[in-house]
């Protein structure tokens, strides 16, 4: 018989989780991902093609947060299509945990404020 992972192991994997996501990222590069690629945008460093900022990470459930940052169009990704959405463990487009990369982009305009980020959900796979 498999072991299983109490509520309270799941939520503490979760808020372990927490301190290792301490960035959310974006940017405009839609290049699929593949194991050597290591960066928020493998198709070049164009730091205005991109945009990196703390992450608040907010409770959903005992095995669940939300990592997200915040977009004002009128000063950030002006104009430009997200592709990506990334978690990171620092500042800078190296320190990528995990990159989601979308076929159809979130277009950004002047008038845009909107809030962005990714779900970490944690499993018992036993």
């Amino acid at each position: 018989m498999a072991a299983a992972i109490v509520t309270q192991g799941i939520t503490a994997i979760r808020d372990s989780l927490k301190t290792l996501v301490t960035f959310v990222g974006v940017t405009v590069d839609s290049t699929a991902f593949a194991v050597g690629q290591t960066v928020i945008d493998p198709a070049g460093d164009v730091s205005t093609d991109r945009l990196i900022k703390a992450a608040t990470n907010t409770n959903v459930d005992s095995a669940t947060f939300d990592a997200t940052m915040s977009i004002t169009g009128a000063t950030e990704m002006t104009n430009k299509t997200i592709r990506t959405i990334s978690v990171l463990n620092g500042s800078i487009r190296t320190a990528i945990l995990s990159r989601s990369v979308r076929s159809l982009g979130i277009g950004v305009i002047s008038g845009d404020v909107f809030t962005i980020g990714v779900r970490v959900l944690v499993t018992d796979a036993s």
